[in-house]
C-alpha cells in the first residue's frame, strides 16, 4: 500500500509541475508581449500547442536516422521528469537520496544530449545547425550551473537536496546571480535562444520535428519551466520554516518572480551570436560561479 501511495503522489506531482510549467511558460510569453506592447497569446497557448500536435500527424524525414529520431524526444522527456521529482516542494523532496543533487545535474545535462542527439538525427542542415549551438551551450552553460549548486551544497556540507533547501543563507547571493542567468540559456529565452533562432535557421533543433513527437519536446520544455524556477527558489532564496503550506506559497512566489524578471530580459534583449553566448558563459557567469564557490570553501571555515 505504502508503494502505491508513492506512486500516486508522485504521478500527481508531475501532473501539478506539468500544470505550473505551463503556466509559467504562457505568463512569461504573456508577459514579453505587454512590455513590447503586443497582446500575445493566451496564457495557456503552450497546452494549447501540446494539445494540437498530439493529435497531429507525426512525419518522419527520409533523411532522418529513425530509432534515433524517434526515441531522441523521450529522452529528453524522461530526465526532465526525472529533474521534476527531486526538485524540492515546500523543503520536501519526494525522491530524495544522498546524493542526489550529482543525479538532477546529470539529468539536465541528459535533456540537452536528448535534444541534440534528436537533431542530429533528423538530417536536416537547419537542425545540424541547432544541434551544434545547442553543444556549445551545454559545454558553455553546465559549468557554471554545475559549480553554482555545487557550492550550495559544500555550504551545506551535504550532497542532498532537501538538506541543502534547508541550509539557506546570504553567502549564496553570488551562486544565485549566476545560477539565474544559467537559468535564462537552459530555458532558451532571449538572449540566449540560439539553438533555435526562429528567423535566422527556421526553428533549429526543432525544425524537422512534428505531431507527438514535437509535443514530447514542448512537455519536456514546460517541465523545464517549472523544475528550473523552483529549485532556484529552494536552494538560493530565503524560505522560513513556517510549515509546508507557507513554503510552498513563497517558492512559487519566487519561483513566479524570478520568471517575470526573465520576461523582463528578454523583452529588452536581442539574440547574441554563439560565440557571445558562449564567452558570456564561460567568462563572467564563470567567473561568478567560481566567486562563490570560493566563498563557499573558505568563509564557512574563518566564522
Amino acid at each position: 500500500m505504502q508503494i502505491y501511495e508513492f506512486a500516486g503522489i508522485s504521478v500527481l506531482l508531475v501532473l501539478l509541475s506539468f500544470l505550473v510549467g505551463i503556466l509559467f511558460q504562457g505568463i512569461q510569453r504573456k508577459l514579453v508581449a505587454r512590455f513590447q506592447h503586443r497582446i500575445g497569446p493566451p496564457v495557456f497557448q503552450p497546452l494549447y500547442d501540446i494539445l494540437k500536435l498530439l493529435s497531429k500527424e507525426t512525419i518522419i524525414p527520409r533523411s532522418s536516422v529513425k530509432p534515433v529520431f524517434v526515441i531522441a524526444p523521450f529522452v529528453a522527456l524522461a530526465a526532465m521528469v526525472t529533474a521534476v521529482l527531486l526538485v524540492p516542494v515546500a523543503g520536501i523532496t519526494f525522491w530524495g537520496f544522498t546524493g542526489d543533487v550529482i543525479v538532477l545535474l546529470y539529468v539536465f545535462v541528459l535533456a540537452s544530449i536528448g535534444i541534440i542527439v534528436g537533431a542530429s538525427a533528423s538530417g536536416s542542415p537547419f537542425s545540424a545547425v541547432g544541434a551544434s549551438r545547442e553543444i556549445t551551450l551545454l559545454i558553455s552553460l553546465k559549468l557554471p550551473l554545475s559549480i553554482a549548486v555545487l557550492s550550495a551544497a559544500f555550504i551545506a556540507k551535504s550532497f542532498s537536496i532537501g538538506a541543502i533547501a534547508q541550509n539557506n543563507t546570504y553567502l549564496l547571493l553570488v551562486g544565485a546571480l549566476a545560477y539565474f542567468l544559467c537559468m535564462l540559456g537552459e530555458l532558451g529565452r532571449a538572449p540566449f535562444h540560439v539553438s533555435e533562432a526562429e528567423t535566422e535557421i527556421v526553428e533549429g533543433v526543432y525544425t524537422e520535428y512534428s505531431g507527438r513527437l514535437l509535443a514530447a519536446y514542448k512537455i519536456a520544455e514546460s517541465f523545464r519551466f517549472y523544475a528550473l524556477p523552483m529549485l532556484f527558489a529552494a536552494l538560493f532564496l530565503p524560505i522560513p520554516d513556517i510549515g509546508a503550506p507557507g513554503m510552498l506559497v513563497l517558492q512559487l512566489g519566487f519561483a513566479f518572480i524570478a520568471v517575470v524578471v526573465s520576461a523582463v530580459v528578454e523583452a529588452v534583449s536581442a539574440r547574441f551570436k554563439i560565440q557571445h553566448v558562449s564567452g558570456f558563459y564561460l567568462k563572467g557567469v564563470l567567473a561568478l560561479a567560481l566567486i562563490q564557490m570560493a566563498i563557499a570553501l573558505l568563509v564557512p571555515k574563518a566564522v
